[in-house]
């Protein structure tokens, strides 16, 4: 999570109709200060405001913003999710990549953020896809080697991957080529901090999905790492 300014937020989740869960989210979204206790009460939507989590069944869901890119046709049939409820949704209802795409393809997805958002996709059993929307049409791009990479930059008809953090992605391509796709969480974390934006580094988080463990790093602060495990 690279941007302005932050509060990062752990959120926790075990509700009668979804699955358990975790993630971050930044409370700045939802109007918190440590001054006014009522605004703390915004806390309580922060599951809807997930940047990236994970779920019981191993299956995770990220956002990135990327500068060009639409909300989804509207089909008056189906309900509309604004743009952070889709990774709500995800990680409380699919299973597996292949369940999340068909989830989220019953709905009208509306972006409300500065930019339009894509959506990475991984389960435990190594799927992985990232979902676009395109001039209103939802496109999956899907995984084709041993990883897959997004870094802020439209994926679907692009196999050139030119546009904004065309750089990242080739650094994270190098890195990742050259290890054959497998990476420990500790090279997995030196390798997000060797390629933030600088000055607005936030937090850094890998997901192990087999665990079901969360790492994270904050702040810049890459001394410490704090593990969350859904149990």
């Amino acid at each position: 999570m690279d941007t302005a300014k932050t509060i990062p937020f752990i959120v926790s989740t075990d509700s009668s109709d979804g699955y358990k869960t975790i993630g971050l989210a930044n409370l700045l979204n939802l109007g918190w200060s440590e001054k006014n206790i009522i605004s703390k009460l915004s806390a309580l939507s922060s599951p809807y405001f997930t940047f990236d989590g994970m779920n019981e069944y191993g299956v995770a869901v990220a956002s990135l913003s990327v500068p060009t890119g639409s909300s989804s046709k509207v089909d008056d049939s189906r309900v509309t999710l604004y743009d952070f409820a889709v990774e709500r949704i995800t990680i409380d209802k699919a299973k597996t990549v292949e369940e999340a795409i068909k989830l989220l393809s019953n709905y009208n997805i509306k972006m409300e953020a500065n930019y339009p958002t894509q959506y990475m996709i991984a389960d435990r059993n190594g799927n992985c896809a990232v979902i676009e929307y395109i001039d209103g049409d939802m496109q999956v791009v899907d995984k084709t080697g041993s990883y897959q990479i997004a870094t802020n930059m439209l994926l679907y008809n692009n196999e050139n991957h030119i546009g904004y953090s065309a750089d990242r992605y080739r650094k994270f391509e190098i890195a990742l080529s050259q290890a054959d796709g497998t990476i420990t969480v500790d090279d997995a974390l030196e390798l997000l901090e060797a390629n933030t934006t600088p000055g607005e580094a936030q937090w850094s988080v890998v997901y192990n999905l087999t665990k079901k463990t969360m790492y994270a790093e904050f702040y810049g602060d890459y001394e410490n790492t704090y593990t969350y495990t859904i149990n």
